[in-house]
C-alpha cells in the first residue's frame, strides 16, 4: 500500500469555475479518509483527479513516492468503486471479478488457478461466494456493490477510491454495508478515501475526516476532533443531527466576569473559554450548543421556553422551541420525558460543551 499526497491541487473549469482550489492533503499508509461535505464543494472532482480520471489545473498528486500527474488511471495502481456499481451485465459475478486479473496490465502472467483463487478469496471477503455463478441482474443493490467491492479488491492495488458507493442502497442496507466496508478495509490493509456527503457514514467509518467547503478544506481531524471541536462555524453546523443550534450572543463584564448575553438568557463563562474570549477582546460572538447539550427540565434551569414541536425518534425525542419569530432552538431529550407542544419548560446548557464562534468570520474561539 501507500500514501497518498496532493500539494496545492487546483481544478478549474472553464474560466471561472474553480472546482478545486490549492487543496492541501496527506493520506497516510492504510488509512481510512474521508473527503466529506455538500454538494458541489468538489470532493468527487478531488477523488477523480487522483484517479486520473480528470486532470489538475495546477498542483501535484503523488501515490507513494511517484508524481502520478501524467501518468494514466491504468498505470496508477488504485481501484475505484463507483455511486452506479458499474459491473457488466453481460458477465456472470466470476467473471466481473476475475477481469482485471486476467486482463490487467500487472496481472498478466495470473495462470488459470491464480486467479480462481484469488476470485473465490475475495469473493469470501465480501461474502458473495454462492453468487458467482449469477449475472448481476439477478442480484440485489446490495450484491452487486459486493461484487463492484470484490472486483476493486481482486487486484490488490496500493489505493483504494470510493466514489459514494452506498448512495443507491436502502437505509437499512447502507448501514449494513458501512459495517461491512469497515471490515474489508481492516481484513485489506489498504490506503482507502471515501467520497460521501453522508456524515453519519464519514463520523462512523473514517480513521480521519476532510470537511471541504468551495473546493478547499474546512477542517481535517479524527471524527470526535470534528465532532467536539469544530474549526469554524460551517463545520460545526454541518456535522450532527440535528445540526448545531446557533444564538447570537454579546460578552458583558459582570463583577469582573463575563456573561453571555441573548433576549433570551444570560450565561456566565468560565474557565479556558473566558480566558480565550477576554484575551482576544470579543465583544460579539455566536453561541453554538448541540442539541443534546441542551437540557430540558419541568422545574427550573437558566431559562423559560415554550414547546414548539415533538418528534418522536424511539428512545429519543426531538423538541423545538421557538425563541422568537427566526429563531428555533433543538434539544435531545429522552422519550420519557412528558412534554406536549405548547408546555412551557426550562432549558439549560452544559457549560463545558459551548461552541463559540467568531461572528464575521466564523472561526473558533475557544
Amino acid at each position: 500500500m501507500a500514501q497518498v499526497r496532493l500539494e496545492k491541487v487546483s481544478k478549474r473549469f472553464g474560466k471561472r469555475v474553480w472546482a478545486v482550489r490549492e487543496f492541501d492533503l496527506r493520506v497516510a499508509d492504510r488509512e481510512f479518509l474521508v473527503l466529506l461535505g455538500p454538494s458541489g464543494c468538489g470532493k468527487t472532482t478531488t477523488l477523480r483527479m487522483i484517479a486520473g480520471l480528470e486532470q489538475p489545473t495546477a498542483g501535484l498528486i503523488y501515490i507513494g513516492e511517484r508524481l502520478v500527474n501524467l501518468v494514466p488511471p491504468r498505470d496508477r495502481d488504485i481501484s475505484m468503486v463507483f455511486q452506479s456499481y458499474a459491473v457488466w451485465p453481460h458477465m456472470k459475478v466470476y467473471d466481473n471479478i476475475a477481469f482485471g486479473l486476467r486482463y490487467g496490465r500487472r496481472k498478466k502472467g495470473f495462470s488459470k488457478a491464480d486467479v480462481d483463487r484469488v476470485v473465490h478469496e475475495v469473493a469470501r471477503l465480501v461474502r458473495i461466494e454462492e453468487l458467482l455463478d449469477r449475472y448481476p441482474t439477478q442480484l440485489s443493490g446490495g450484491q452487486r456493490q459486493r461484487v463492484a467491492l470484490a472486483r476493486a479488491l481482486a487486484v490488490k492495488p496500493q489505493v483504494f477510491l470510493y466514489d459514494e458507493p452506498l448512495s443507491n442502497l436502502d437505509a437499512k442496507l447502507r448501514i449494513q454495508m458501512r459495517t461491512e466496508l469497515k471490515y474489508i478495509h481492516e481484513q485489506a490493509g489498504a490506503t482507502s478515501i471515501y467520497v460521501t456527503h453522508d456524515q453519519a457514514e464519514a463520523m462512523s467509518m473514517a480513521d480521519r475526516i476532510m470537511v471541504m467547503r468551495q473546493g478547499q478544506g474546512a477542517q481535517l481531524g479524527s471524527p470526535n476532533e470534528i465532532y467536539f471541536r469544530p474549526a469554524n462555524q460551517f463545520v460545526a453546523g454541518f456535522i450532527g443531527t440535528p445540526p448545531m443550534n446557533m444564538l447570537e450572543v454579546e460578552v458583558e463584564e459582570d463583577g469582573g466576569g463575563l456573561m453571555l448575553v441573548s433576549p433570551h438568557f444570560r450565561i456566565p463563562l468560565e474557565g479556558e473559554t473566558a480566558a480565550a474570549v477576554k484575551g482576544r477582546g470579543v465583544r460579539q460572538a455566536v453561541l453554538g450548543v448541540r442539541p443534546e447539550d441542551v437540557a430540558v427540565s419541568l422545574e427550573g434551569g437558566d431559562f423559560p421556553a415554550r414547546v414548539f414541536v415533538v418528534e418522536p425518534q424511539g428512545p429519543q425525542q426531538i423538541l423545538s422551541f421557538k425563541l422568537d419569530e427566526a429563531l428555533i432552538l433543538k434539544s435531545l431529550a429522552s422519550a420519557d420525558l412528558p412534554v406536549s407542544p405548547g408546555q412551557q419548560v426550562w432549558l439549560s446548557f452544559h457549560r463545558d460543551r459551548l461552541h463559540l464562534f467568531d461572528r464575521d468570520s466564523g472561526v473558533r474561539i475557544n
